[in-house]
């Protein structure tokens, strides 16, 4: 690999050549990097990161108020099951309002809990129709522990999730698309 100083001109299209004040990729990536293309995918992969941070709390408060219910209350273990995912959709919400998608919220009572209500339906389809499922699947026919079996059911669910929660529940604003189309263009 070459170094050249500010002063040397360099070819437009060499993989092969550093300057002092960038690096110079091929010339394929630079539009996507102008684009900011590149740069909204880090932020989709930082926010994927921070969903899953948060989703794992989430699945150990889950987890907590399950074996709370079940294993010392000894309350049903779907309806422990329903308890369990409702209390997790609440803190998994409050971190993502404050922590995950905090860019994209107004911060007011209002915008959270309307938000908190779609999240819940969405969120709440999501965890019943699947954790439940698997939950009382694997607890009646194949007589796995319920723990694990509700751990299994919890796993199931976060690609869907996030998805809901990027295009649905915390969806980019108008303002907010027409500023990213604003710096494609520059």
């Amino acid at each position: 690999m070459a170094l050249a100083d500010e002063s040397t001109s360099l070819p437009p299209n060499d993989e092969d050549v550093v300057t002092t004040r960038a690096v110079h990729l091929p010339g394929t990536w630079n539009p996507l990097i102008r684009s900011g293309w590149l740069m909204a995918k880090k932020k989709v992969l930082a926010r994927l990161l921070q969903f899953h941070l948060v989703a794992w709390g989430g699945t150990l408060v889950n987890l907590g108020v399950m074996w709370l219910l079940k294993g010392r209350l000894n309350v049903h273990v779907i309806l422990a099951g329903a308890l369990g995912i409702e209390t997790a959709i609440v803190h998994n919400f409050t971190w993502h309002y404050f922590f995950t998608w905090r860019d994209r919220v107004d911060r007011t009572a209002k915008d959270y809990f309307l938000r908190l209500v779609r999240y819940n339906l969405v969120t709440a389809s999501i965890d019943f129709v699947v954790n439940l499922g698997i939950l009382w699947a694997l607890t009646t026919y194949a007589g796995v522990h319920y723990l694990v079996a509700h751990l299994a059911g919890m796993l199931a669910g976060p690609v869907f999730k996030f998805f809901a929660n990027e295009f649905l529940i915390f969806r980019r604003g108008k303002d907010e698309e027409s500023r990213e189309e604003g710096k494609a263009c520059d």
